[in-house]
């Protein structure tokens, strides 16, 4: 999952860079909160399959969406990593 493959890459990084010299900040699950991730919005905001489903939480993803970019922006982190949703992604 994208989950565990975040975890992994986050682990990686920290073990090479120092635990000290590392934050990350994003949007993941409970194995990167483990590795010490700060959620912007909790993941579970995200997790809507099919379009019947979509629509009634059309207005919550669209202002996650944005929350997400303007945390990108205040935060003008030195590395951006994206993982698994290509549709949030790629916005």
């Amino acid at each position: 999952s994208g989950d565990m493959l975040g975890a992994a890459v986050m682990k990686a990084i920290r073990r090479r860079a120092g635990d000290e010299r590392v934050r990350f900040t994003g949007i993941g699950g409970e194995e990167m909160v483990n590795q010490g991730l700060v959620e912007v919005f909790p993941s579970a905001d995200l997790a809507v399959m099919g379009l019947l489903e979509l629509l009634p939480h059309l207005a919550r993803l669209r202002r996650r969406l944005k929350d997400a970019k303007c945390a990108v922006e205040d935060q003008r982190p030195d590395i951006l990593l994206t993982i698994d949703a290509k549709g949030f992604n790629f916005r």
